[in-house]
């Protein structure tokens, strides 16, 4: 099936220390054949703080922020992706994520798995 319907979404949790993330898969069970392209959307509630990068998949990762503003951490640097921005990642990898908003940030997320 190549067409996946917002209403066949189902939300799931990513679950941390200090909290959770509420992502929507954008692919059916969140792969295609063969399991290589790994895509969702992740909600980080306001004033959301993650002190560490939110799944461990091994290889390239492209983040758009859709809606509000979110601060990433890399490498001792501090960056604000608002909207319309993007974030490319290879092999460095966040060391925290903060939503700096008053609202919701919601970002898509994609990853391909070498």
């Amino acid at each position: 099936d190549f067409i996946f319907r917002k209403n066949q979404r189902k939300p799931a949790f990513l679950h941390f220390r200090n909290g959770k993330l509420k992502c929507v898969p954008l692919l059916k069970n969140n792969t295609i054949k063969p399991k290589k392209l790994f895509a969702q959307i992740i909600y980080f509630e306001p004033h959301k703080v993650l002190e560490s990068h939110f799944h461990s998949f091994k290889g390239e990762e492209l983040g758009v922020v859709l809606k509000g503003e979110i601060e990433v951490d890399i490498a001792n640097k501090k960056h604000t992706l608002k909207e319309g921005d993007s974030i490319y990642l290879d092999f460095v990898l966040p060391r925290r994520w903060r939503n700096t908003g008053e609202t919701e940030t919601q970002v898509m997320w994609v990853a391909a798995n070498h």
